[in-house]
Parts: structure tokens; C-alpha cells; sequence
């Protein structure tokens, strides 16, 4: 009986404070919001931002010109563009990422797939057509296995 009266109160504490957040990252974001994250990262952290008038940084001193300035590009991915120092010449790495998620997935070799990747092997035995799958990776574990039909 002693379990269960610590146990009732701490159940009602973990449940209480587990649903006491707001869920922010279902919210839609403006385009401005966007174009704002692209310009800050790409004014910090740009190899070329000194050759890049736009990325100057006394861009955002005046707030209503930089957000006149950030809503005149509809699509982040056009604005984005706009900031690269010529691309495909001197700038070939800098590339935009709609899906941060998957990227990062990508970058950490998580990919979707069925989990299964197989060969199709013929076997000539005695003249005979034997047709064989190989089973190069189950999973994540490298294994092989065959199966004859």
C-alpha cells in the first residue's frame, strides 16, 4: 500500500509535466522567416561573404529596408541563389536544403529502403539452369544466404 501511495503522485507528476509544451515545429513559417535563417547563416558563415554585396554586414542595420529586402524574394531557394558568389566558377559547394531531416539522415547513412538486398545468380551444373538469389544484406548486417528455386 506504501508503493502505491509514491507511486500515484509521481505517475501524476510525470503526466502533467510530460503535455506542458508547446509544439512549435507544426507552425508554418513565412518566407521572410526563411530568407532571414539564409541571410544570418549565410552573412556568418559564408567562404565568400566579403565578395557578396548583399551579405555586407550592415545589410540589417535598417529593419524596414533588409525585410523589404528579404520579402522582394518569394522562394528562400531563389534568395539563396542570389548570395552565391559565382556559382558553378569559384562557388561549386554551396547547395540548399529543403528537408534538414533527411539530409542529416543521409549524412549519417540512414536511408529508406525494404531492408533487403538481393542478387539474381544463374548456375550451370551439369547442364542444368539453376536460378539463384543471393541475399547480399538483411538489415544493417551484412550476411549472406541463398535460396534455390
Amino acid at each position: 500500500m506504501k508503493f502505491l501511495k509514491t507511486l500515484l503522485p509521481l505517475l501524476f507528476i510525470s503526466l502533467l509535466t510530460t503535455g506542458c509544451f508547446t509544439d512549435t515545429d507544426d507552425n508554418p513559417v513565412s518566407t521572410n522567416e526563411i530568407n532571414d535563417f539564409v541571410w544570418k547563416g549565410m552573412n556568418s558563415w559564408y567562404n565568400w561573404q566579403s565578395q557578396v554585396s548583399d551579405l555586407s554586414d550592415t545589410k540589417d542595420d535598417n529593419s524596414s529596408n533588409y525585410n523589404s529586402y528579404l520579402n522582394s524574394f518569394n522562394d528562400p531557394l531563389d534568395f539563396f541563389n542570389s548570395l552565391i558568389y559565382q556559382p558553378q566558377v569559384v562557388d561549386r559547394f554551396s547547395w540548399f536544403v529543403e528537408d534538414y531531416i533527411q539530409q542529416q539522415q543521409a549524412f549519417q547513412g540512414i536511408s529508406k529502403s525494404h531492408g533487403i538486398k538481393y542478387q539474381s545468380v544463374e548456375i550451370n551444373s551439369n547442364g542444368d539452369s539453376n536460378y539463384s538469389a543471393e541475399v547480399l544484406w538483411l538489415l544493417t548486417i551484412y550476411s549472406k544466404f541463398f535460396i534455390f528455386f
